[in-house]
């Protein structure tokens, strides 16, 4: 039986960080294509041909930074089924409640260990993980590390 791979739209300037995303994606077994790049602009570029089932940004990123790109990724209502899950290192409160009202579905503090990432890709795509994901409910918006303080 073949399945349809989930095609991911990975944002994120930090090499080791995609290359951790890519081999827990592996780990936890999910059939998908990802495409990957460094920043913002270059992903305004790539969804003029690629339309992902999701995409994951970082925030702090050189160039277009994740919060501009998010804004003018939710400004296009072809993208508007399409979960943004908001990857960062940042705790910042201001950068959660910008994003959120900016349209991303879920905010996720980056996991310290490789452990931690992988049962944070088990918990995104269990189930109806798409449905439940466009849900945008804040108080299921934050999901904060092992190691963050709720």
């Amino acid at each position: 039986m073949s399945t349809i791979p989930i095609h991911i739209l990975h944002v994120d300037d930090d090499e080791d960080d995609r290359i951790l995303f890519d081999e827990a994606i592996k780990k936890v077994s999910i059939d998908s294509d990802i495409v990957e790049v460094s920043d913002g602009t270059e992903s305004m570029d790539i969804l003029k041909t690629f339309l992902p089932d999701i995409i994951f940004l970082d925030i702090n990123m050189a160039g277009m930074n994740g919060r501009d790109c998010l804004k003018l990724i939710r400004n296009q209502q072809k993208f508007d089924t399409i979960p943004i899950i908001m990857l960062t290192t940042s705790t910042r409160e201001s950068d959660i409640a910008d994003t959120f009202q900016s349209g991303a579905n879920l905010f996720v503090t980056k996991p310290f260990r490789y452990e931690d990432f992988i049962i944070l890709l088990q918990r995104i795509f269990s189930g109806n993980w798409k449905a439940d994901l466009l849900k945008n409910t804040l108080t299921s918006y934050v999901f904060r590390n092992n190691k963050s303080t709720s």
